[in-house]
């Protein structure tokens, strides 16, 4: 966990998640990694409103994402996928240079018409996304 505040989200977010009132959120910003190498940027919003729980979770414990999935049902996710150039924050924690291409994964889950959480995770160059289906 490398930041965790309870804030208003920025108004580009409000913007995209269609939020006209500025609302307290939670907002996480966690590094995850793999052999001491950093592997995930995680920036999420958790609405406080939806979810008031959440400001009492210890998130160092949990990462948000498992305690979301065992603790909040959701009805809805939007995702996309991008590519992106690295910001201060990607190149400071993933150890990336200036406009490094990396992998930006959004996600905004919803119960009902209720938000429940907006993150991107940011990847290194090089990741690679693997799935595989089982046969039938």
């Amino acid at each position: 966990m490398l930041t965790r505040r309870v804030s208003k989200p920025p108004a580009g977010l409000r913007e995209k998640l269609g939020i006209t009132e500025a609302e307290d959120w939670l907002h996480l910003l966690a590094l995850h990694v793999t052999d001491d190498t950093p592997y995930a940027l995680e920036d999420r919003w958790i609405s406080l409103t939806t979810v008031p729980m959440a400001k009492q979770v210890d998130f160092h414990a949990h990462s948000a994402n498992e305690w979301l999935l065992e603790h909040v049902p959701y009805t809805d996710a939007a995702l996309s996928i991008r590519a992106a150039s690295a910001d201060d924050l990607a190149q400071r924690h993933l150890v990336v240079s200036a406009d490094a291409p990396i992998l930006q994964l959004e996600r905004v889950t919803r119960l009902g018409a209720a938000l429940v959480t907006a993150v991107t995770l940011s990847f290194p160059p090089g990741h690679q996304i693997v799935s595989s289906a089982g046969s039938a």
